[in-house]
């Protein structure tokens, strides 16, 4: 096992996975920024987080089961995505079908908020079911990320 970065000197890997990792992190940038070095040309970070974009925080908030004291950063899926692109990465979408499910999913929302008397709805269910049907809420309150370096 290695302690520190310094002792893989030229040691390169297909894939560097942080689990729960970069949450912790004082400069998650610079972090990524070095480990990018020991990642294959064709190499893959592999990034799980909790979500700050999902429907549990979003109805929970200040109750939210991934507040922790040691957590310097809370991410979305779009500032994380951010984080990757300025240090030269993109996201891989693994899931292939993954635009017709959103679709589908966007498609039901709008059927219940049609149902509904829109001025009846507390301000904060509006602002969930406005960022559900824009697709800005996920479900999951971990997300996992893969990343590669941009062509």
């Amino acid at each position: 096992m290695f302690k520190q970065l310094d002792e893989l000197e030229n040691e390169r890997f297909n894939i560097i996975a942080l689990w729960d990792v970069i949450e912790h992190l004082e400069d998650p940038k610079k972090t990524l920024l070095t480990l990018s070095k020991y990642l294959t040309s064709d190499g893959y970070f592999v990034i799980e987080t909790s979500n700050i974009d999902s429907i549990d925080y979003l109805i929970t908030k200040s109750k939210w089961s991934y507040w922790h004291i040691d957590h310097y950063f809370y991410y979305s899926y779009n500032s994380l995505k951010y984080l990757l692109h300025q240090i030269g990465f993109e996201l891989v979408d693994l899931s292939g079908s993954g635009k017709e499910i959103l679709i589908k999913k966007r498609k039901t929302i709008l059927d219940y908020l049609k149902m509904l008397n829109f001025n009846t709805i507390s301000y904060e269910i509006k602002k969930l079911l406005i960022k559900m049907t824009h697709n800005e809420a996920s479900q999951n309150s971990l997300m996992i990320l893969v990343a590669r370096r941009k062509d």
